[in-house]
């Protein structure tokens, strides 16, 4: 186990790393097991249907370079997304409780 694992471990609270594991909106959603054909190279879901890519597209949706392949799936219930994700995903939506924008306070609109 390395230094950050070790601390995320014992830190479970902390945010570490802005993911889609870890986000609002896949908080209590259903997980589920990742299969052959799932992932792109980096570990992040295909978008299946013409739906799923034009919600990824809008919410700018993406894979973070790495090869960590998750083994599991999340289901993102942002109503721009609706999509199953991983954990080497994120996007424009993200959120997280103690988030801060600064910004005049307004969340982004699409």
């Amino acid at each position: 186990m390395n230094e950050a694992e070790l601390y995320e471990a014992n830190n479970k609270d902390v945010v570490v790393g802005t993911t889609c594991a870890n986000c609002i909106y896949t908080k209590d959603q259903p997980s589920a097991k990742v299969v052959a054909g799932d992932l792109n190279s980096n570990g992040g879901t295909i978008p299946v249907t013409p739906s799923d890519k034009k919600n990824a597209k809008l919410a700018d949706v993406i894979t973070m370079p790495g090869k960590k392949l998750p083994t599991k799936k999340y289901m993102c219930n942002n109503p721009y997304v609706i999509q199953w994700v991983t954990e080497r995903m994120c996007c424009n939506l993200w959120d997280h409780p103690g988030l801060i924008r600064n910004f005049d306070g307004k969340e982004p609109i699409l």
